[in-house]
């Protein structure tokens, strides 16, 4: 949720400059590169002072770092894929990888439990470090501006934050709103079940998450461009393409469900056929709806990505209780469906109207 709020006042303007160099670009660019650090480390303050209110149990230091080289990571993703440079936007999941990776072999090796703090820490430090290294690569060895100039900039950015804050907060709502109510309704069993019915999906939506990381740059090409009808494929080709290989991998999952039971989760979770489909369902919105956000960042339309994140949200938090009561854990998801649809739908409505307002002429597909 930091990640969220940080990049609706910074890293999310990155998708809104033109794709070509330029001496503009790259003073926008130290601008919101500023501004994301000064946030940064005021998370990083906030978690090291809300730490000590999670007593004993659940106070892991590790988080501190963990949050800081976060939000820097992130950062670092946005500005490569704006780059169009997706070899570095994978450095820093990798690093991560990495680190934590390494540190576990070691305490296995050494007959040694996992430090979940030690993890956490080497986590954000992992991706704090290939951060530093893609920015300066990418922006040169002094990327940050702090002069008056740039703080001017700030206060243009934060004018410019308010449709993407509420879109980032209600798209919060939308995906976490399930894991709370199920586990506070049905307990903690039934929220493993329907996790172990979305595990096996994860593949698919990979598809969705690579489009949204190389298409940026082609969209605010063929936007800047005036290209109306290269945005339409490439939008519809990105969000197709995931629906596809979602839907099909979800209708193979149902099928072999007794046997992904059995070999996976030893004999656990038998029976979530239904539920397997019904995350087939919502992944395959899903992937319409990646689709739509990304064109309208690209359009630089964030009041209609607001609106259509909020649709979405309202609609699943005001069906998701009469669903949990009538169809038990699975009503959750029904109403994920339903307000998927609506985002969906409003999203592609958005987008319309964007290209509509480049000239183009007709714009719908």
């Amino acid at each position: 949720m930091v990640g969220t709020i940080v990049s609706a006042f910074t890293s999310v303007h990155l998708y809104r400059l033109p794709p070509a160099p330029s001496a503009g670009r790259r003073q926008a660019e130290r601008a919101i590169l500023s501004g994301n650090l000064v946030l940064t480390g005021l998370a990083g303050l906030l978690a090291a002072a809300f730490m000590p209110l999670l007593g004993a149990s659940f106070a892991a230091w590790g988080a501190v770092p963990l949050v800081v080289g976060s939000v820097a990571g992130l950062h670092a993703r946005t500005l490569a894929s704006s780059h169009g440079d997706m070899a570095r936007t994978a450095v820093i999941p990798a690093a991560s990888l990495a680190v934590v990776g390494t540190a576990l072999g070691v305490e296995a090796a050494l007959g040694e439990l996992p430090s979940v703090s030690l993890l956490l820490a080497l986590n954000g430090l992992g991706q704090g470090a290939a951060a530093v290294l893609v920015i300066r690569r990418l922006s040169g060895p002094r990327p940050a501006d702090f002069g008056g100039a740039a703080r001017r900039r700030w206060r243009v950015l934060a004018r410019r934050s308010g449709w993407s804050l509420v879109a980032g907060a209600a798209n919060e709502a939308f995906t976490r709103l399930a894991i709370f109510t199920v586990a506070a309704w049905f307990g903690a069993a039934a929220l493993a079940g329907l996790v172990a019915g979305q595990t096996v999906l994860r593949p698919a939506t990979l598809l969705a998450g690579a489009f949204s990381a190389a298409s940026r740059r082609p969209l605010a090409a063929r936007r800047h461009a005036g290209d109306v009808r290269g945005f339409w494929r490439l939008l519809l080709l990105g969000g197709g393409v995931p629906a596809l290989a979602t839907l099909g991998l979800g209708l193979a999952a149902a099928l072999l469900w007794p046997w992904i039971s059995a070999w996976l989760y030893a004999g656990r979770y038998a029976g979530l056929e239904s539920e397997v489909l019904l995350w087939t369902a919502v992944f395959v919105i899903s992937s319409f709806w990646v689709a739509g956000l990304v064109a309208l960042q690209a359009l630089g339309r964030l009041r209609d990505l607001a609106l259509a994140e909020l649709g979405g949200a309202l609609v699943c938090g005001a069906a998701m209780a009469p669903l949990l009561q009538s169809l038990g854990p699975q009503g959750a998801l029904v109403a994920m469906i339903l307000g998927g649809v609506v985002q969906v739908s409003l999203l592609a409505r958005g987008v319309r109207r964007g290209l509509r307002a480049l000239g183009g002429g007709a714009v719908a597909p």
